[in-house]
Order: structure tokens, then C-alpha cells, then sequence
């Protein structure tokens, strides 16, 4: 087993090797493909963001894509999940993983985790929580545009992900809506 440090709100990411069992071969060809298509949306995003990116992780250790500050990471088992549940096709499929990784690329590019340092209160962090999420979703909705992917399907999936609102993401319909408004001439900054 090999494993990769990542940053203290991470915890460590471990990929097993070898071929053991022909089920657990094709379960990591399977993982393989899709880290790979994670991968390709991960660069895709990163450009219609037009940023850098960070190193990207695949950990079992987070619920769904996050990032810290300093690298970003997605659980790749929750994306398949996903995927396999609401994706019918490849747009949808495409469309999702570049919303959500651009999603957290935006996070990364405006610091957030560094500013929820400084965060005192808790009325006051969910409100700054879901500001940054709003941010994070218009970013995601302008990068989809540049990229031509369109955002219906990333909206529609996003829709069912959050259909009540937490303490740290607002309400599916509020975060369609910035969505939409990346997509439809928001600025990224």
C-alpha cells in the first residue's frame, strides 16, 4: 500500500496495488478509468477557470471533493455514486465532474479555507460558509460556460444533492441559481 501526505484537514489517502482476486482486478481497472476521467475534468476545469491547479488527491477520507488551501480532493467511490445515479450519458457525466472540481478550484483560488480561520461565530460562519459557496458555485456555472459544456445537468444533480440547506452549504435552488448566473455573464475573478 502506498499512501500520500495531504495537508491536516485531509487526513491520508492510500492506494492499494497489486492484483489479488480477478473481482478486485476489475474493481481497480474500473477505479483506474475513473480517476483517470476525474483527472481530464480536473485539467478541463483548471482552464475554464484559467488558473492553476493544485495537486489533485483521491481520498477515501473526505465525503464527497473539498479543498483545504492547499491541494483539492475528491472521493472517488462518492463520484461514481453519484454519477451512476443521476448521469445517464457523457454530457452529464462531463458536466458534473467539471462543475463540481471547478466548484472546488474556485474555493482554492479565493482562499477560502484560510478566511474560515478567522471565522468567530457560528451565525456568522454559516453566512460566510454559504457566501463562499455561492462564489464557488458561480465560478463553477462561469468556467462550464467557457468550456461550452453548459450547466443544465451539473444544476439538475446539484438540485437533488442539496435539497436542505446546512450549516455549510445553502439550499439547492439558491446554489442552481448562482449557477446560472456564472454561467450567464458573472464575472470570475
Amino acid at each position: 500500500m502506498s499512501s500520500r501526505s495531504v495537508s491536516p484537514w485531509l487526513a491520508v489517502a492510500g492506494i492499494f496495488g497489486g492484483i489479488v482476486l480477478v473481482g478486485a482486478a476489475a474493481h481497480q481497472v474500473s477505479q483506474n478509468n475513473w480517476e483517470r476521467r476525474i483527472r481530464m475534468a480536473y485539467a478541463a476545469a483548471a482552464r475554464g477557470l484559467g488558473v492553476d491547479a493544485p495537486r489533485l488527491v483521491f481520498s477515501d477520507h473526505v465525503p464527497n471533493a473539498q479543498s483545504d488551501g492547499a491541494v483539492v480532493a475528491i472521493n472517488v467511490s462518492w463520484a461514481r455514486r453519484v454519477l451512476s445515479t443521476h448521469c445517464r450519458d457523457d454530457v452529464c457525466t462531463d458536466q458534473v465532474l467539471v462543475g463540481v472540481l471547478a466548484h472546488e478550484l474556485a474555493h482554492h483560488a479565493y482562499q477560502h479555507a484560510r478566511d474560515l480561520r478567522d471565522v468567530v461565530t457560528t451565525q456568522w460562519e454559516m453566512w460566510t460558509r454559504h457566501g463562499f459557496e455561492l462564489d464557488a458555485d458561480r465560478a463553477a456555472g462561469a468556467a462550464l460556460a467557457r468550456l461550452e459544456l453548459g450547466a443544465n445537468e451539473f444544476a439538475r444533480v446539484l438540485t437533488h444533492l442539496s435539497r436542505r440547506a446546512s450549516a455549510t452549504h445553502p439550499l439547492g435552488r439558491d446554489r442552481v441559481e448562482a449557477i446560472r448566473e456564472g454561467y450567464h455573464g458573472w464575472v470570475w475573478v
